[in-house]
C-alpha cells in the first residue's frame, strides 16, 4: 500500500516508475494528480496496474486516482461516490472479501464542502456489513496532532479538525500515519477500520 501526494503526475513516468520498483505496492492511492482526459495513463504509469481516476474538471490541479496492480480483481463502487474528489473501489481479496479502498483529497483545511462530501461518504460505507475499509489522501488537517489526538497550539478551522476526528469515532476508523508527511504536519493519511491489514 502507497499513499502519494504526486503534485503533477504527468510528465515523471521515470519518478513514478522508480517509485513503484523500490516500493513494489499492490495498491497505489494518489493525489494531486494534475491530470485531465487528454493525458493518457500510459503516458505516467508503467504496465502491470489498472489506474482508476477522476480528474478535476473545471480548474487545473487536483485529482485522484487508485492504482491496482493488475493481477487483483477490483471494481469501482459509483454508489459510495459523493461527488468531488474522491474515489471508491472494491478489491476482491484472496479469501473472497470484498476491501473497500477510497482515495480522497481535500484541497484546503477551511473546505467545509468537501468534508461534508467526506462524512457521507464514509459514514455510508461504514454502514455496510462485514466491509473492511481503507481510505488514503491528503485531507489537509493541519493543526491535529495525531500522536496525542489533540488540537496543536494556535490552531485554525478547530471546528472542522474536531468534526472529522469526531466522524472516524463514529465510524470506528483509526488513522495510522505516525510521522509528519509535510514539514512538521501530518496531511496525508491512511484511515482503517482493519489496521492489522
Amino acid at each position: 500500500l502507497l499513499n502519494v501526494n504526486f503534485q503533477s503526475a504527468s510528465g515523471k513516468p521515470a519518478e513514478i516508475a522508480n517509485m513503484l520498483q523500490s516500493t513494489k505496492p499492490d495498491v497505489v492511492f494518489g493525489t494531486e494528480t494534475w491530470l485531465n482526459p487528454d493525458i493518457n495513463t500510459s503516458e505516467f504509469f508503467p504496465d502491470g496496474f489498472n489506474v482508476f481516476r477522476k480528474d478535476r474538471t473545471g480548474k487545473s490541479g487536483g485529482g485522484v486516482l487508485i492504482a491496482v496492480r493488475d493481477h487483483l480483481q477490483c471494481t469501482e463502487v459509483p454508489e459510495l461516490d459523493p461527488g468531488g474528489e474522491i474515489l471508491w473501489l472494491k478489491l476482491l481479496t484472496r479469501n473472497q472479501r470484498s476491501l473497500y479502498l477510497c482515495v480522497v483529497y481535500r484541497p484546503d483545511s477551511s473546505d467545509k464542502a468537501a468534508l461534508e462530501k467526506l462524512d457521507m461518504t464514509l459514514r455510508r460505507a461504514a454502514a455496510m456489513k462485514n466491509t473492511q475499509l481503507i481510505i488514503a489522501g491528503d485531507l489537509n488537517f493541519p493543526s491535529w496532532n495525531w500522536e496525542t489526538m489533540t488540537l496543536k497550539p494556535n490552531p485554525v478551522h478547530t471546528t472542522l479538525h474536531q468534526q472529522f476526528v469526531d466522524l472516524l469515532y463514529d465510524t470506528g476508523l483509526d488513522q495510522i500515519v505516525q510521522e509528519p508527511t509535510r514539514g512538521e504536519n501530518t496531511l496525508d493519511l491512511v484511515l482503517t477500520n482493519c489496521p492489522s491489514l
